[in-house]
């Protein structure tokens, strides 16, 4: 941490993954209203790790699932691409992460919110009234842009086929 003079000593993210997995894609944001960090890390085994940076520790954070892990879904089917993705919201602060919990299609996304204690409950996003061309294949790609000046948040993501789709 900067105190405007001098680094602090690292710190260490939580050891959850197991010694065998390979962290695949990290994805790091920073909170535009207090210091705080969101790390998420897709694992080889498809795991899905999300950890909260509280300003003095790495912390799961209220409400998280087990370990930290969001899913362990994407499997190693899909474990090479990002289907996940970390933004926050410009002026309330409140952060938000959206992943892809299956390697099986079915149209839908997940999401959790974070309000700088506690995670959401799980929500699904069903996207199959937008699906070009009757696609159903998996998500394995997200992204995620939180706009500075407001609470938007643009999500864009993409199919296995190639097919992309925006909200």
């Amino acid at each position: 941490t900067w105190n405007g003079t001098d680094l602090s000593a690292e710190g260490n993210l939580l050891d959850e993954e197991s010694s065998t997995e390979e962290v695949n894609h990290t994805v790091i944001k920073a909170a535009p209203t207090r210091d705080e960090f969101i790390r998420g890390a897709l694992t080889s085994a498809g795991h899905l790790d999300i950890q909260v940076w509280d300003g003095g520790a790495w912390i799961n954070g209220g409400n998280a699932p087990a370990n930290g892990e969001f899913t362990t879904g994407i499997g190693t089917t899909n474990d090479a691409y990002r289907g996940f993705d970390i933004a926050y919201e410009g002026i309330s602060g409140e952060g938000m992460v959206v992943y892809e919990s299956t390697s099986t299609a079915n149209k839908t996304i997940m999401y959790r919110t974070w309000d700088g204690s506690n995670w959401s409950t799980e929500q699904t996003l069903d996207y199959s009234a937008v699906a070009e061309g009757g696609s159903n294949d998996v998500t394995v790609w997200v992204e995620l842009e939180g706009d500075y000046d407001s609470n938007n948040i643009l999500l864009a993501w993409q199919d296995k086929t190639g097919l992309g789709y925006y909200g």
